[in-house]
């Protein structure tokens, strides 16, 4: 993410590939044996679908980016999910980028060994809801906030969704996500991978969760 951030900085045309490449060949300079999955950059319109690959649109200001990126070391990988305004964005795509930090700041704050993963879930969920952005958000509406991560990007335990009554323990390691996509406005996924430890968590990917570039 700096380096797709100092890359924008210099004020030329890039597009959503060439972010996602660069993203791609720091990664593996800095020690990662692959990419975990293919690393998603969707821009502008794009970043309102939950997924897409990366393509030859350059990047425009005012436009909502979405990135899903991660690495794989040693067997372990890692799920980041991050999102940006680029240029003189427009106080509705800003209020996008905040309205999805809250809500995982909220579980954030709410995770303890002992409670349900149902129990966290709901602690996003109803950030979302009460953000107003409900309509477009797929966690919001039940799909799940989060999700285990380890040898693979998306294990099945813990999964941090509704109705499941497993039970957190110290040490597990997972995620915290909260996605806002809003048709012909764009949208993003914020998650942070966590490690439960007594009265809290320890987050594991220290980048920001409010990026406004």
């Amino acid at each position: 993410m700096m380096a797709i951030r100092d890359t924008l900085a210099d004020g030329k045309p890039h597009t959503e590939r060439e972010l996602a490449w660069i993203a791609d060949r720091v990664m593996l300079a800095g020690g990662a044996d692959r990419t975990a999955f293919d690393s998603m950059v969707q821009a502008g319109p794009r970043s309102a679908y939950n997924l897409a690959r990366p393509t030859d649109r350059v990047l425009e200001s005012g436009d909502l980016v979405m990135t899903d990126i991660g690495a794989r070391y040693r067997g372990y990988v890692a799920d980041g999910g991050r999102g940006f305004t680029y240029g003189a964005a427009s106080h509705d795509k800003k209020a996008i980028v905040a309205a999805a930090a809250r809500a995982v700041e909220a579980g954030l704050e709410a995770a303890r060994p002992g409670m349900a993963a149902h129990e966290l879930n709901t602690v996003i969920q109803q950030a979302l809801v009460k953000s107003g952005y409900e309509r477009f958000s797929s966690e919001a509406r039940g799909h799940g906030t989060g999700h285990g991560t380890g040898m693979d990007p998306e294990e099945e335990a813990p999964w941090i969704g509704p109705g499941n009554a497993t039970i957190l323990l110290e040490n597990m390691v997972f995620t915290l996500k909260s996605t806002i996509t809003v048709p012909d406005v764009g949208g993003l996924r914020t998650e942070h991978i966590v490690r439960l430890k007594p009265g809290g968590v320890e987050v594991l990917d220290q980048f920001p969760m409010e990026n406004y570039w």
